[in-house]
Order: C-alpha cells, then sequence, then structure tokens
C-alpha cells in the first residue's frame, strides 16, 4: 500500500513540477528577450477628476495609469476592475476601455510609452499582459518612481533620467507580475512570438559562455541556415547574434570581477577569451572601462 501511495504522489508532483520548469523557462527566455527591449517613456501627467467624470477612449500609445487619489471603475473587455490608491492600469494602443469615478475626488498618473523590441515597436501588443496590477504586487517600485517624479516635478537636476529608470523597473516588474498571473483560459501567444523559436538558441549560449560561439552551432540549434538565421535573430532581438552573446558574456565576466576573487585572465579564460588582452578589450568597448579598474 505504501509503494502505492508513494507512486501516486510522484504522478502526481511530476507534472507540477514539470509545469513549474516551463514556466521559469519561459520567465528565462522573456528576460533575455526584456534585457533588449527599447523603453520610451514619453511622458508623464497629473490629472484630477470629479465624481461627474466618465470616460470611453481608446489610446494611442501603451498607458499605465498610477492612482494617487480616490478610487475608479475601468472596464475592460466587458470586466470591471475598482482601481483604488497605489493600484496601476495598464492599457494597450488602441484598446476600448471605459472610466469613471467611484469617489467625489479622483487623482492619478497617465503614463505614456513606447516598447520597442527589434524592429517592432509594438512589442506587447501579442502579449496579453494589459489589465489590473494590485499596489502590493509592485509597491516597491512604485515608490521609488513616486520619489523620482516628485524630485522631477520640483526640478530637481537629472531627476527627468532617473525617473525614466524607475519607469523602467517599474514597467520590468509589473511584466512579470501580469506574466505570472495570466488566467487559465488566457489567450497567450507568447510561445508564438518570432523570440520564442530562439529558446534552444539561448539555452545553448547560457550553457557555452565559457567557450567560443559560433554562428553555425546557433544556426543549427535553431533549425536555420547562418544566412537566415542572422536576419531572423535580429529582428526577434533587436541586435546581431554576435553583439548579443558580447553582452551576455560581459555581463557574466562583471559578476566574476565584482566576486573579488580572480584574476583577470581568469576571468577571460571563464567567458571563453584565449588570451586577456582580447577580453580587456571587449570588456572596455562594452562598459568603457578596463577590467582590471575593477579588482
Amino acid at each position: 500500500m505504501k509503494r502505492v501511495i508513494i507512486l501516486l504522489t510522484v504522478q502526481r508532483i511530476l507534472p507540477f513540477k514539470k509545469q513549474k520548469e516551463d514556466e521559469m523557462d519561459e520567465l528565462t527566455l522573456l528576460d533575455s528577450v526584456i534585457s533588449y527591449m527599447d523603453i520610451d517613456m514619453k511622458g508623464c501627467s497629473e490629472v484630477s477628476k470629479s465624481r461627474e467624470w466618465y470616460e470611453v477612449n481608446a489610446k494611442s500609445d501603451y498607458d499605465l495609469w498610477l492612482i494617487l487619489e480616490g478610487k475608479i471603475k475601468l472596464i475592460l473587455d466587458e470586466k470591471e476592475y475598482a482601481v483604488q490608491e497605489n493600484d496601476l492600469f495598464l492599457l494597450y494602443p488602441q484598446l476600448l476601455y471605459k472610466a469613471y469615478a467611484l469617489t467625489d475626488t479622483c487623482r492619478f498618473l497617465f503614463i505614456h510609452f513606447d516598447v520597442g523590441l527589434g524592429h517592432d515597436h509594438r512589442a506587447f501588443q501579442e502579449f496579453p499582459l494589459a489589465g489590473f496590477i494590485p499596489a502590493a504586487a509592485v509597491h516597491e517600485e512604485t515608490a521609488l518612481f513616486l520619489k523620482e517624479y516628485q524630485n522631477y516635478k520640483n526640478a530637481i537636476p537629472l531627476s527627468s533620467h532617473y525617473m525614466k529608470s524607475c519607469f523602467a523597473m517599474l514597467l520590468i516588474k509589473l511584466i512579470r507580475y501580469r506574466y505570472q498571473n495570466l488566467p487559465a483560459d488566457s489567450s497567450c501567444d507568447f510561445k508564438k512570438q518570432p523570440a520564442a523559436r530562439l529558446r534552444p538558441v539561448l539555452g545553448f549560449i547560457s550553457a557555452n559562455l565559457n567557450r567560443p560561439i559560433s554562428v553555425g552551432e546557433l544556426a543549427e540549434a535553431a533549425g536555420m541556415s547562418d544566412k537566415y538565421f542572422i536576419t531572423y535573430f535580429k529582428n526577434a532581438i533587436g541586435v546581431t547574434p554576435a553583439n548579443f552573446i558580447l553582452q551576455l558574456k560581459m555581463k557574466k565576466a562583471l559578476e566574476y570581477l565584482y566576486e573579488y576573487k580572480f584574476t583577470v585572465g581568469e576571468v577571460a579564460q571563464m567567458v571563453g577569451y584565449e588570451d586577456p588582452y582580447s577580453f580587456s578589450r571587449a570588456f572596455k568597448k562594452v562598459y568603457h572601462i578596463a577590467p582590471s579598474k575593477i579588482i
């Protein structure tokens, strides 16, 4: 009897484990893709509305609403959301919504932005990530953004740059939350995206950062010819395979250097360079500083 119980337990655990592994695999792919997204924050405006406010609209840009005071009702795809202080709501371009106030006054930020991935300047369109984000899910990132927004309002030098950086962190955390909380019946097309076909390629690169990687190896992993692969990769990710590998190798090298226990020569070998001189040139090309200045 005990053996049967154990077998049943394993049979129940394995599908769950596989599901979690698949989820992490997709998040790893998503993380690699996000690292090459161009996030363009076009504007940020603070708006106050009275209880009489009622709006039916579709924006031309991506919009992130951040509630500062009061409570509003948002209706999207026939679903209703009560959005209150510090909650957020993500809207896509041309996505029809209805909104109205639930309190005598309400105040919120409109953050207008665009996202580019390679040559695709509507990179989010195929990912069903629009919708409600509770305050607790992005509390720290929201607090940082609001702090820099206040500095921006007070004309503190460089605050606009800090604000945009904080917005990028907020948006990435938001993407992760929305992706992990997609409804079971979601029509998510992430696996159909061009970047999804590169899953084995990205896995191959990550597993082989300690040695030189050829385009031929990557093309073979993707099941493409070398020439077609280079074009496909650049269109999907936004950079050439060589540049992508360079960025990942130097990022890994920087991590090793900050451990303060490896020489430049050792780090060079750990990321697939035969000598420290070619490694140093590559590192300086990316970070504009010699690796010897870090250790």
